[in-house]
């Protein structure tokens, strides 16, 4: 399956195939990896024992019933954790919306739905994909942790670092000055920031890519941010038309959890 939708536009899995498997697990990725997908969004976050995990949430509360944060928590413990019973009560039926034009067929109960570590991930993934690597936690030992878990593996060429926090990517430009860093902004409830203020910041931090919201993007706004040389990757698509928003806007891809239903909706226009 070819991934790269209408004129080139990039379709990013987002946290891996996260409708037909559970979310950034190596079921999610190896079907990611089996519908040909060329590109992927992981998230990641520092455990109590300095190691990286692949992991969306602050807590385990939502997908794993445990009142910790996952921080608290070891790799090795997590690791030992099984979302599959999130994504099956929860997930799928959440994400799967034939209604709204997601329509990604019929479930096929996958195995592999455990947490990841990064380097698990990095291990057999490493070279299958270009990945788009999320920076959510707020401790300063994970842009480094991070970093060196990537460049130790030959990878850093295949990864855009990304995250809402601006210290965090600061961190990683220090870490190195020629690895691809991209903001994203805003999240959902805060201030939006004024179009020209967010490319001067990109630009001042040395970014490669500005990230606006889906519901922020205009063919105005995406033509300034292309005239500094920034790359425009959204997020936040809810619906078909989102998807198209950001096509017709200019942007040059976007991350979607319905990566096959994506797919298939931008053939049919070329």
């Amino acid at each position: 399956m070819n991934t790269n939708g209408a004129e080139g536009f990039r379709l990013i899995a987002h946290r891996g195939a996260s409708v037909l498997a559970p979310e950034n697990t190596r079921a999610a990725f190896r079907r990611a990896r089996e519908l040909g997908v060329s590109e992927v969004e992981t998230d990641v976050r520092l455990t109590r024992d300095r190691r990286v995990v692949l992991f969306h949430d602050a807590t385990l509360r939502r997908k794993l019933g445990l009142d910790s944060a996952v921080e608290k928590v070891t790799l090795a413990e997590l690791e030992g954790m099984n979302i599959g019973s999130w994504f099956f009560r929860d997930g799928y039926t959440d994400l799967n919306d034939p209604d709204a034009g997601w329509d990604e067929g019929e479930l096929q109960r996958p195995s592999g739905g455990c947490v990841m570590g990064l380097d698990s991930y990095l291990d057999e993934f490493g070279f299958d994909f270009h990945h788009h690597i999320e920076i959510k936690g707020k401790g300063s030992e994970l842009p480094t942790a991070t970093f060196k878990a990537i460049d130790d593996r030959g990878v850093l060429d295949r990864c855009t670092f990304t995250s809402f926090d601006l210290t965090q990517l600061v961190r990683l430009r220090a870490i190195d000055e020629q690895i691809r860093l991209g903001w994203l902004f805003p999240r959902y409830g805060d201030p939006i920031p004024d179009p020209a203020k967010s490319i001067k910041t990109c630009m001042e931090l040395g970014l490669q890519e500005c990230n606006p919201r889906i519901d922020l993007l205009t063919v105005e706004y995406v033509r300034r941010i292309h005239a500094e040389g920034l790359v425009v990757r959204t997020f936040g698509i809810r619906r078909p038309a989102d998807l198209w928003r950001a096509v017709e806007a200019g942007a040059d891809g976007a991350t979607v959890n319905w990566i096959r239903s994506a797919a298939q909706i931008l053939s049919k226009r070329l």
